[in-house]
């Protein structure tokens, strides 16, 4: 919109934000003061001064560097701190790791000063403060509406056009939406400063799609970009499939720490899900999450995945007995959330808690393909492998002690295999990967 003044110090020893950039990927300081040149439109030389070394003792000097001669305001003040640290000028407070600390100039003093000078011409002028888009998933297979909803700033009510422009990331999907505050668009009343807007979507690919904005205020003819673009996507959905109970005696009761994994299935046709996170709430009082976010691997469409981690449940001893508690697993690809599904855990009372130890170990779990069964029972046992609805899948009589089963032909998911003797069952449930 114009030319800004800035006032930059940096000690050429920062191993924080370091003068070459490498730490954090970020430009050189020379790379970010050639920028500033450039847009502020700046004459590349400059008038250096050597300023007082007042305190021989900090190991390091400062040089005070000025560009004026810009367009506007936009003067550039650099203060370059040879063998100075990641540290703030003048400071009375000091850490470790800081470096050497210029006492020459207080940083503080110096900033105001050089505000002071300036005064900012565009207070008034129009800008997005939010951007929401509603819903976050939109199912390729059906058509869908978009909303668009934004909270303008525009103290002196300017003539002004809002417009989104929505942008699938790897598909050629392109479409512009106009938003308007008049009360008929998606928005709430007309003149309220919130602006909106609705859009039919069909036919979309399974992609990521972002959503830009910039508004352009008439009185200055200034068109401004908001800074954090929305986004919506097809890809998915990622639903709640299952949880494993991997604590001691697989029932929850009052008192218990339990520590579960869970499983997400992407039912979506053709694109992998990147970057997941789960993250889970709960409104019931009766527990609390001690860890409620892990991460996901990549997960490709059809396939499930586990989280990568152990979520952290305590149940308190007063939670009452056969309650219901009800999680939200909110879902996020690349940092956004999309998606949201529930599941529920049953707290039974605490005098059915299993203490008998189990008949048989299985293992590994989760599996691609192979199980193995173990047990320590003389006795015959059977092997049954059920699905969630109790459909009997697999059966066999155990030839031995230890017997592999090939998985490799079930479909991915969750199983529940029952190992039985002549008076003993134990029940597992795997997951296949």
């Amino acid at each position: 919109v114009r030319a800004f003044p800035i006032i930059h110090m940096h000690g050429t020893l920062d191993n924080y934000e370091t003068w070459s950039g490498d730490n954090s990927n970020s430009w050189t300081v020379p790379e970010t003061l050639n920028f500033w040149l450039e847009n502020n439109g700046c004459n590349p030389s400059a008038d250096t001064v050597f300023l007082p070394n007042l305190d021989p003792n900090d190991g390091c000097t400062i040089e005070k560097i000025s560009y004026t001669n810009c367009s506007g305001e936009g003067i550039i003040q650099f203060y370059k701190i040879p063998r100075g640290g990641h540290a703030w000028p003048g400071s009375a407070f000091t850490w470790n790791g800081e470096g050497n600390k210029n006492m020459d100039i207080n940083a503080n003093v110096e900033i105001l000063n050089f505000f002071n000078q300036f005064e900012n011409p565009l207070l008034d002028l129009a800008y997005a403060k939010t951007l929401e888009v509603y819903p976050k998933f939109i199912s390729p297979q059906q058509s869908d509406t978009l909303k668009l909803i934004v909270q303008i700033s525009n103290p002196e009510n300017h003539p002004l056009d809002v417009i989104a422009v929505i942008q699938g990331e790897k598909s050629t999907f392109i479409d512009t939406i106009q938003l308007f505050d008049d009360g008929l668009h998606g928005d709430s009343d007309s003149s309220d400063n919130i602006w909106g807007n609705i859009k039919r979507l069909e036919n979309l690919d399974e992609d990521m799609y972002k959503v830009s904005l910039f508004t352009h205020d008439h009185i200055y003819d200034s068109k401004l970009d908001y800074f954090w673009p929305a986004r919506f996507t097809t890809i998915g959905p990622l639903d709640y499939e299952a949880y494993y109970d991997t604590w001691n005696d697989t029932i929850p009761n009052p008192g218990d720490r339990i520590w579960f994994k869970l499983l997400l299935r992407n039912k979506g046709s053709s694109n992998t899900a990147t970057n997941i996170r789960a993250e889970l709430t709960c409104l019931d009082t009766s527990i609390s999450i001690i860890t409620y976010k892990q991460n996901f691997p990549n997960i490709a469409p059809g396939d499930a995945g586990v989280s990568d981690g152990f979520y952290y449940i305590n149940i308190f001893e007063t939670c009452p007995d056969n309650t219901e508690i009800i999680f939200t697993a909110d879902i996020y690809s690349n940092g956004y959330k999309f998606w949201s599904d529930t599941f529920n855990i049953f707290v039974e009372p605490i005098g059915i808690r299993i203490a008998e130890k189990p008949i048989a170990r299985i293992f590994p779990n989760p599996t691609k393909d192979l199980i193995t069964i173990e047990t320590d029972n003389p006795e015959p046992c059977s092997i049954e492998i059920t699905i969630l609805n109790g459909q009997l899948v697999y059966t066999a009589e155990m030839e031995g002690t230890s017997q592999q089963i090939d998985l490799s032909s079930f479909q991915k998911g969750l199983y529940f295999i029952t190992v039985r003797s002549r008076d003993k069952v134990w029940t597992e449930k795997i997951i296949k990967l």
